[in-house]
Order: structure tokens, then C-alpha cells, then sequence
């Protein structure tokens, strides 16, 4: 087999073999030297053999086994992405650190263990490893980087241990099947209530999933907290909560209704972008900011009330909302004169109307509600 060794490291394989045995004597695969062996089926790792380099198993589509070494410490960055063939991996209980997108996109990937002596799971680790039901998380790890288990769509329950200090955002995101979030009772620094995952200094929500209930005492809705949830049809966001954050119902394509309560102050960029099933919505009076393209592809969106108390308005905020036909603005003209708004990819202008009790002498773009239901004067 053509193995090209350098001081101990495997820097080089030339050949086209199905089943490859790595000679004695490696102590480390450099790397990216197998990957896109598209005809490799089967890998054996001899023992004494420390580390497995960046990419180095990456895109070998037809990998169905790999046997890994106890004395294997260190699965570098993107390791075994895309490796779609492999079914089940054994890590051993040597390894200490996996790095991130070590195993993203292997999407034929139904079971894999994370090793006792592991303290984080790197940014992207599980990233569209579409075949994963169940994970279990042990007791030594205390960080989860950002997306570790992002579009994971046969994900269906998260059980946190009491050791977790650290969650990165988009952590669930895309987690359609994802129906229990569960942390251990003893951790300080996270809670969950409701299928909600939330800090608990800041009363933030972190993720959620399509069964979960915002309890009372959330403050935040987190960035990418319900991201590309593609089954949650509607959330009742609680009285409490100040602040929507960036993408945090972003994509979640199903979301027929919402309800923004009174207290909330700021919708942030792309908080609700691409809502596609989303038909209305009413922006309460005490919000005053509304960031980037908020509403931006919200395709079935025919109307939006925004409250005369918003004082800035983001780029493109209904950017690619092609049904939208009314905007009520509840203040004059000349009160939306008044608010900072971005002019790059501002449109629908023309959808504005102005709020005014009484019938307007003047022809123009005028509302006011009947039965709490906003109607344009007909002039």
C-alpha cells in the first residue's frame, strides 16, 4: 500500500483500497490523508497511534468501519466530516479532546459515544448528523460550542448534566424532532422549564424546541433560541420578557401565530425571518427598536401593526415579504418622520397607513380600528 510516513507521522496514503490496515509504528495521522478515498470501506488504527489530524478521514463516503486505538487522545478539527457511509463509531475512553465539525455531516451516523474523559464538545462536532436519536452527555464535560448538534433532525431528547458552564447559541437549531430539553436539577449555571433550556442569572431562554412553553421569569428570548424550529406552530411569549434577540424564531417555517407581550422592548435582527407560514402580527406599544430584516421573507405575511412608540427601524425589516399589503403605523405622518430608520432596502412604503380616529378630511393611506381590527377609511 503506498503509506508515506515522516517521522512517525502517516502524511500521505496513494492507493485505492477498500480495506486499510495502517501499519505499526505510526503514531499520529496527519492531516487529510485519507480524505476523499471514496472506494475506503474500512479502517484499522494500530495501537500506539495518539492523534488523528484535521480532515483526515473527511468525505470518505464509503467508511462504514473505523476502529480507533485506546491509545488515540486527540480526534482533530473535521476529522471524519461527511463521512455519510458510517454508521456507529467507538471513541475511546483515551480521548480527551474532539475537535470541532469532527464529525459533521455524517448523516448515517445512528450511534456514537462521548468518552468520560471529554470536557467540551466542540463548535459543530454532531453538526447534520441527521441519524443521531439519542446522545448521552457525560458527567465531565462542561461546554457545548456553538451548532455541537445543530439540524441533528432524529435528535428527540437532550438531557444536560449538572456539570455544563457553557452552551453556544444554535445549539439545537434545526433539532426538528426535538421534543425534551432536560438539565440536571444540581446545575448552577443552567435550568429548564417547559422544553425550555435557560440561564438562570439572566433569565435568558437559550433553546427550545416544538413542545416548549416560555415559562413566567423569562427575561430574554436568546440569539437562535427557536432557530429553523420547523414544527413549532405557534409560542405564547409570557409578560416578563424585555427582549427578542437576533434569529430567534429565524426559519421557523410553520409558526402560524405568536404573541408579543406589552413588556418587550427591542425585536432583534432577523428575529422572525423566514416565517413563512406567519399571516399578521401586532408589535406592541412598548417595543421601540426593530432590527435588520425582522420580517424579512416572511412570505405569507398580508399585514403588520407597529406601535407609534418604535424609534428606529433596521435595514430591509420586510425584505422578500411578497404578500404584504398594510403596515399600520399608529402614529401620523409626521410621527414616522421621526423614527431612525435605515434607508438601505427599506420597502413597502407604500403599504403605510396612518392612524387616525376620526375620518381624514384629506385623501391618503389612513386606519382605525373596528371591533380591535384595523381597517384603512375608505375615501
Amino acid at each position: 500500500m503506498g503509506f508515506h510516513i515522516d517521522n512517525s507521522t502517516l502524511v500521505k496514503y496513494e492507493g485505492d483500497d477498500t480495506d486499510v490496515v495502517i501499519p505499526d509504528g505510526v503514531t499520529s495521522i496527519g492531516d487529510r490523508v485519507f480524505s476523499e478515498c471514496i472506494r475506503l470501506t474500512s479502517v484499522i488504527i494500530p495501537e500506539g497511534v495518539t492523534s488523528i489530524g484535521e480532515y483526515a478521514f473527511s468525505k470518505c463516503a464509503g467508511l462504514k468501519s473505523i476502529t480507533i486505538p485506546e491509545s488515540v487522545t486527540s480526534i482533530d478539527a473535521s476529522a471524519f466530516s461527511e463521512c455519510t457511509g458510517l454508521t456507529d463509531i467507538t471513541i475511546p475512553e483515551s480521548v480527551t479532546n474532539i475537535d470541532e465539525y469532527a464529525f459533521y455531516g455524517c448523516t448515517g451516523l445512528t450511534r456514537v459515544n462521548i468518552p468520560e474523559n471529554i470536557t467540551n464538545v466542540g463548535k459543530g462536532v454532531f453538526l447534520g448528523c441527521t441519524g443521531l436519536t439519542s446522545i448521552t452527555i457525560p458527567e465531565s464535560v462542561t461546554g457545548i460550542g456553538h451548532a455541537a448538534f445543530s439540524d441533528c433532525t432524529g435528535l428527540t431528547s437532550m438531557i444536560l448534566p449538572k456539570s455544563i458552564m457553557s452552551i453556544g447559541r444554535d445549539v439545537f437549531s434545526g433539532c426538528v424532532r426535538l421534543t425534551n430539553i432536560t438539565v440536571a436539577s444540581e446545575n448552577t449555571i443552567y435550568k429548564s422549564d417547559g422544553n425550555c433550556l435557560i440561564e438562570s442569572a439572566s433569565n435568558r431562554l437559550i433553546a427550545g424546541c416544538k413542545n416548549s412553553v416560555i415559562p413566567e421569569g423569562v427575561a430574554i428570548i436568546g440569539l437562535s433560541a427557536f432557530r429553523r424550529c420547523a414544527d413549532l406552530t405557534s409560542i405564547t411569549i409570557p409578560k416578563g420578557v424585555i427582549s427578542i434577540e437576533g434569529s430567534a424564531f429565524h426559519g421557523c417555517c410553520s409558526l402560524t401565530s405568536v404573541t408579543v407581550p406589552e413588556s418587550v422592548t427591542s425585536i432583534g435582527n432577523r428575529a422572525f425571518s423566514g416565517c413563512t407560514s406567519l399571516t399578521s402580527i401586532t408589535i406592541p406599544d412598548s417595543v421601540t427598536s426593530i432590527g435588520d430584516y425582522a420580517f424579512s421573507r416572511c412570505t405569507s405575511l398580508t399585514s403588520i401593526t407597529i406601535p407609534k412608540s418604535v424609534a428606529s427601524i433596521g435595514r430591509g425589516p420586510f425584505y422578500g415579504c411578497t404578500e404584504l399589503a398594510s403596515i399600520y403605523y399608529c402614529g401620523t405622518k409626521e410621527d414616522y418622520d421621526n423614527i431612525k430608520i435605515e434607508s438601505s432596502q427599506f420597502t413597502f412604503t407604500e403599504a403605510i397607513c396612518f392612524y387616525s380616529e376620526e375620518k381624514p378630511a384629506e385623501e391618503g393611506p389612513f386606519w382605525h380600528y373596528v371591533d380591535g381590527v384595523p381597517t384603512k377609511w375608505r375615501t
